[in-house]
């Protein structure tokens, strides 16, 4: 009965703690809200001496519980969640650098935007990033607000009278919508990724990217790709 008794305190007490949380940090219970709660979409980005400093501090605790126990813990994923973040860090202004050296009109905040959508939307729909980024440079030397006589717009030239229907079921609702630097960019990598698995040749697929001489296209890519390696390398 006593275990009962200070099972349901303890109930009582942490639901209390709660609310007063609640109510007192402005953040409003969504189990008591007639509105949706609000997700927060956001990117980490760790700096490279903050993962040196926090691995250095998990190496020797690491190292002791590993004579401890044979049973994996939790410091491996963090390890390697580290060394993705620092990897990530440093590929991000890599691409920013490089994409204010091809077009030095493009702001620190929109080269930045860029960079990490490249990165994102390549993963996501599996193509190659530095393929990506040459598509970029050849259509709109990364302008997001780039247009195109024809109604291409944005970063990676996409026409939205003829592809409206597949933007539309992918998250890109309205027109104006390709002129955002990051949904602009997963456009043009949603429509390459279609087109390589449906050709399965770089040099077909940019074709009908392009919609005319893929022989052409491929070489005005190409000499951005070249571009590209040079300056990673």
């Amino acid at each position: 009965m006593q275990r009962y008794v200070k099972i349901v305190v303890l109930t009582v007490l942490a639901l209390s703690i709660t609310g007063f949380l609640v109510v007192h940090s402005g953040i409003a219970d969504p189990l008591l809200s007639s509105e949706e709660p609000r997700v927060e979409r956001t990117v980490l980005v760790v700096p490279e001496e903050s993962t040196r400093n926090l691995l250095s501090t998990l190496a020797p605790l690491k190292d002791e519980l590993s004579r401890k126990t044979s049973l994996a813990t939790p410091l491996g994923a963090v390890e390697d969640l580290c060394r993705l973040a620092a990897v990530t860090h440093e590929q991000v202004e890599l691409i920013q650098r490089y994409i204010q050296k091809q077009n030095s009109k493009i702001d620190d905040l929109t080269a930045l935007k860029e960079s990490m959508a490249f990165i994102h939307y390549t993963s996501k729909y599996d193509v190659p990033l530095d393929l990506a980024i040459a598509v970029a440079n050849t259509e709109s030397h990364f302008d997001p607000e780039a247009r195109s006589k024809a109604g291409a717009a944005g970063v990676m030239q996409v026409t939205w009278k003829v592809h409206a229907g597949l933007l539309q079921a992918n998250g890109i609702h309205y027109e104006h919508d390709l002129n955002d630097p990051e949904k602009g960019i997963a456009a043009g990598c949603l429509l390459i990724s279609r087109y390589l698995r449906a050709y399965g040749n770089t040099r077909k697929a940019l074709g009908r990217y392009y919609g005319g001489s893929a022989s052409v296209y491929w070489d005005r890519v190409s000499r951005n790709l070249a571009r590209l390696r040079q300056y990673t390398q």
